[in-house]
């Protein structure tokens, strides 16, 4: 994806954040975290302009450590992604995200059909 693909998206996803997912990845945008990393954000992981990466959700395992040792980081974000992520509901499980059977790929792909761009991966790994 060329650098003028990734302003649009980035464009597109942050005027669109009443869809969660579009918040999503603005977040993986925005921060380079990893899918599961995203899904393990929960309130007492945000601080003003940024997030405390500390437990990565699977979709093989109830094991939230993170790939690494260095895998543990604060990321920061601007006021403006700031300000987005908190009107996102906290969810019964305590965490900002669904993972939605982790079916992320099909939703970018499709997202990425919209905007009529080419197909390509994201860094979900």
């Amino acid at each position: 994806m060329s650098i003028t693909e990734l302003k649009k998206l980035r464009t597109y996803v942050i005027h669109h954040t009443d869809n969660e997912f579009n918040v999503l990845v603005l977040l993986a945008l925005e921060t380079g975290m990893r899918r599961g990393e995203l899904f393990g954000i929960r309130p007492e992981n945000v601080f003003k302009y940024g997030i405390e990466v500390r437990r990565s959700i699977s979709p093989t395992s109830e094991d939230t450590s993170l790939k690494t040792k260095n895998s543990k980081r604060d990321v920061s974000i601007n006021k403006e992604v700031y300000d987005i992520l908190q009107t996102i509901p906290v969810k019964e499980n305590g965490y900002y995200f669904d993972p939605n059977g982790f079916n992320q790929s099909v939703r970018l792909a499709q997202l990425l059909k919209k905007l009529r761009y080419p197909k390509n991966t994201f860094p979900w790994s």
